[in-house]
């Protein structure tokens, strides 16, 4: 009886392993259903191998998420997988989903244009994006802002400013043409519709609007700073003084430094604030939401002077003296923390 009682239970795990062996093996290399059908799954920017995993299940593509997960491991594919709209099919099997995510062999991808952002680097992540060519983007974006439905009250011919940051679902079909026109479309919306009484109010057209805005954008660090950088370029308009703002002389001479000379405050540009008035005669940059509502709703303060501290923060001030006062201060604190 005993004897019995052993070979059943032996019989039993036996049953359990082979049961379980066959349910990873079907988990592992069976598809999840015929060629024929296909289903639409959406991966988010920013999805985990798990998230991927669980989508691919709900959508029917995958027998198993913990599957999909240690084959994407085995393939070394972990960091590979790439967010978009894709069509697959129930019939693929885990290497050629896998191989499918990695590629971006979607049907629409996610593009995620940062603010502050110039036109050059939109049109290159573009390219590097396979969703069109980087001089065909540029040379498309130099038109006037008005043929896409956006008065901007100057005559420019240039898309700079009015390509709206945001995160963009794009379809792979989708011509350069075709996305210009959604990121000045999401700028109409978002931008122009909601806040056309506040650029009436403020007595400057949207173009000038745009320009403040993307000053403003290459100049902030902290959100707090965002309405008194925008004060003091209205009061230094107000006043005629000369902008001599670093971020302009920084695109008038087309690459980064991280300190300027006093040669590079002479470079003979439009866009060099320190040798001429006003404002630059278009946008530096792309700007984000927050940098144009600063723009539409400066502070309430009497400052024409800012100096950054290390910290991305700004000291402003009213006077020449209370600049040169807080430039010493700042190089004090640096010095301080320098080794000795």
């Amino acid at each position: 009886m005993r004897r019995r009682r052993g070979w059943l239970i032996g019989l039993g795990l036996v049953g359990a392993a082979v049961g379980f062996i066959a349910y990873w093996l079907v988990a592992f290399f069976l598809p999840a259903g015929p060629d024929s059908e296909t289903a639409t799954v959406e991966i988010p920017l920013g999805s985990s191998g798990r998230k991927i995993g669980q989508l691919l299940r709900r959508a029917g593509v995958v027998r198993n998420a913990t599957a999909f997960r240690w084959m994407v491991k085995a393939l070394g594919e972990g960091d590979s997988l790439k967010a978009g709209e894709y069509q697959i099919s129930r019939g693929a099997s885990l290497h050629r989903i896998i191989d499918k995510l990695a590629s971006g062999d979607a049907e629409a991808k996610w593009v995620v244009i940062p603010e502050g952002w110039e036109t050059r680097q939109i049109a290159a992540a573009i390219q590097k994006q396979k969703l069109g060519s980087e001089r065909r983007f540029r040379r498309l974006a130099r038109r006037s802002p008005s043929g896409l439905g956006v008065e901007t009250g100057s005559r420019r011919r240039s898309l700079d400013g009015y390509l709206f940051p945001d995160t963009y679902k794009v379809p792979i079909s989708a011509k350069e043409d075709d996305i210009i026109a959604m990121m000045v479309e999401n700028f109409q919306q978002k931008v122009v519709a909601p806040n056309q009484e506040a650029i009436r109010e403020r007595g400057l057209t949207l173009d000038q609007v745009v320009i403040i805005a993307s000053l403003i954008e290459r100049e902030y660090k902290v959100d707090q700073d965002l309405p008194l950088i925008s004060a003091v370029i209205r009061n230094r308009l107000q006043k005629k003084m000369p902008l001599q703002i670093d971020a302009t002389l920084l695109y008038s001479l087309g690459r980064h430094k991280e300190v300027l000379s006093n040669a590079d405050k002479l470079v003979d540009s439009p866009y060099n604030t320190y040798q001429h008035r006003g404002l630059p005669p278009g946008p530096i940059c792309n700007p984000g939401l927050k940098s144009i509502l600063a723009a539409l709703s400066p502070a309430d303060v009497d400052y024409v002077y800012y100096v950054a501290k290390p910290d991305g923060e700004h000291i402003f001030t009213r006077t020449l003296a209370e600049h040169n006062a807080a430039i010493l201060k700042i190089k004090a604190q640096k010095a301080a923390r320098e080794p000795r």
